[in-house]
Formats: structure tokens, sequence, C-alpha cells
């Protein structure tokens, strides 16, 4: 189902707004949140944590009253042709820029997030660490992010702008400053993705495939 070009009326926008809102809210929310812990104990994953768990439980709760809306969102589309071809360039340069981005310009600003993640031994043989670091957020991500908030705003503005706006809060989900243009630049990416493939399958796998290089390279 590719996304509408057309802005609905005003009496049409509400639920979109209302959705959209949600999502805003819970991150503004969490921010909070996680500031006072932060300030407390210095806990910088507590914010994206959170904000991870509330934004999970909102979209599986979307996902079960919208189930026709988002299963068609979920079809077989765009993973052959010129968008494929794209989509496997595309996901090696961004974990290169993954790489240059966080060791060259942003230095030692999150050795504590990357410390976390690569204190354990077996980080590479672990199920859950891939299933917790790669695939589940490749999915939720993609359905709440490009699924939900783009669609949703590509009712009450042009696809550019959901694209531009739904990517802005992608990156500031994740609660690390620094790391924003990064994600901000594959939101982008996987937005057009979304855009021009018509469904959320291939943003989900370039998704899947990024998070599983990057965790790879960790």
């Amino acid at each position: 189902m590719a996304m509408r070009e057309a802005v609905l009326p005003m009496r049409e926008r509400l639920p979109a707004y209302l959705v959209v809102g949600l999502f805003l809210a819970i991150i503004a929310a969490c921010a909070g949140w996680g500031a006072v812990q932060y300030l407390n104990d210095r806990n910088q994953l507590a914010a994206y944590q959170l904000s991870g768990f509330c934004i999970s439980v909102a979209t599986v709760l979307y996902v079960l009253f919208n189930r026709p809306a988002v299963w068609a969102q979920c079809r077989l589309v765009g993973i052959t042709g010129r968008l494929g071809l794209i989509t496997a360039a595309a996901v090696p340069g961004f974990v290169a820029l993954n790489y240059l981005y966080t060791n060259l310009l942003i230095g030692g600003v999150f050795g504590d997030y990357f410390t976390v993640a690569s204190d354990s031994a077996a980080i590479r043989q672990q199920l859950k660490w891939i299933l917790l670091v790669a695939v589940l957020p490749a999915v939720i991500e993609e359905v709440a992010f490009r699924g939900i908030v783009l669609d949703q705003l590509a009712k009450v503005v042009s696809p550019q702008t959901a694209i531009g706006f739904s990517a802005i809060l992608f990156g500031v989900s994740h609660f690390g400053l620094m790391s924003i243009p990064y994600l901000f630049l594959l939101g982008l990416f996987l937005g057009w993705l979304r855009w021009r493939s018509g469904g959320l399958l291939l943003p989900i796998a370039a998704h899947l495939a990024h998070n599983l290089l990057v965790l790879w390279w960790m």
C-alpha cells in the first residue's frame, strides 16, 4: 500500500494526530524520566530502555486494533529489482558510516553504552542478544516509525515531510544526543524505502541487516 499524496479533510486528520501525538508523548515522558535517572545514577540507558518498552507496547496495541492495514504493509514488495540492489549497496555503507562516526567523531562520549553491549564475551554466540539487539528492534521500530508514524503523518502532510519527521522521532527515541544525526540519516533511508516499496518488508530487512552487521562489528 503506497503512501497517499492527498491530504485528508480536517475531520479525518484527528486519528492521525492522536497516533503521532501518542508517540511524541511517550518519547517526551521517557526523556523526562531518563533525565531524572541520569542525574541520580548516571544511567544513560534508562530512557532508551523505557522508551523502547513503551513504544513496543503502543505498537503492539496499534497492530492488534489495525491488523488489516499493518498486514497489508508487510506484504512482499521491493525485495528484488532496483530497490533490492540499492538496499544491498546502502546497508554496508551505513554500517561503515556508523563505525567511522562512532569511533572518529563521537570518540568516548558513548563509551559506557558500548561497554555494556560488548562486556558479554559470548555476544555473537548468544541468541538472546541477536534477538534483543538486532531482530526485535528492526521489527518493532519499523512497524512503529515507518508503519505507524510515517503512514499516519502521510495523511496530513506530504510524504517527504512525513519521512523527515518520522526520521527525527526515530533518532530522538534512542536518546543518544551525538548519535541523532546518524540515526536521522538512517531513518531517512528507511523511510524512503517504505515510500518507494509501498510496504514494510524491505525496510525491516534493511534495518535487520544493519543491526546484525553493527552487532558483529561491536
